[in-house]
């Protein structure tokens, strides 16, 4: 059997739930969890291998759980669901700001002001492509990023 590694946090204490005599399997999980899923995954018989992430591996896997969300959203099959899954981006995107040092009040106040002065979706306006003059400064701001906005040559 393969011993916790030293740097993490594991509860060793005998299994006194109708789990006690059965094999054991050990299941790969490697991502950010919400801070109360250890203490609900040990209620429930599970042996957690846990540990607290540096700064810096803290943001590494907060983007690894932002995409991860991204795609659950994207998988939601039902409105209860997806709920759910907005609820769960909303929080990942909360801790992503927080750990670049923003609070929820200054996340919400840039998301007022750029609805404010750029809109937001609600006239689900598409844009299929954009005619730049020559000598128009922004056109710098499309040939800065060919692999999102690609030159069409007529």
């Amino acid at each position: 059997m393969v011993k916790p590694m030293s740097s993490l946090s594991v509860s060793r204490e005998p299994c006194k739930t109708r789990y006690e005599k059965m094999k054991i399997h050990k299941f790969k999980v490697d991502k950010l969890i919400r801070d109360k899923l250890v203490e609900i995954l040990r209620n429930e018989g599970i042996t957690v291998y846990e540990r607290q992430l540096n700064p810096q591996e803290y943001l590494r896997r907060v983007k690894d759980k932002l995409e991860e969300e991204v795609e659950e959203v994207f998988a939601a099959k039902t409105p209860e669901s997806l709920l759910e899954e907005l609820a769960d981006l909303s929080e990942i995107i909360l801790a992503f700001a927080q750990a670049h040092g923003f609070t929820s009040d200054q996340l919400e106040a840039a998301r007022i002001s750029k609805r404010e002065t750029k809109g937001g979706f609600d006239q689900r306006i598409y844009n299929a492509f954009v005619e730049v003059p020559a000598n128009n400064p922004k056109i710098a701001y499309y040939r800065a990023q060919p692999d999102k906005y690609p030159e069409v040559k007529d």
